[in-house]
């Protein structure tokens, strides 16, 4: 039991981690995008 709930935990951080980060490198890449357009 303790180690099913141990498991959910860890799956649910690595799901936000996993969803934060592609937002990351969402934003990022959109910056990149108006940077070169700004040069260009």
């Amino acid at each position: 039991m303790t180690s099913a709930l141990r498991f959910h935990v860890f799956l649910i951080s690595y799901l936000i981690v996993v969803i934060e980060t592609r937002e990351f490198i969402r934003k990022i890449s959109i910056a990149i995008d108006n940077i070169i357009q700004h040069v260009s």
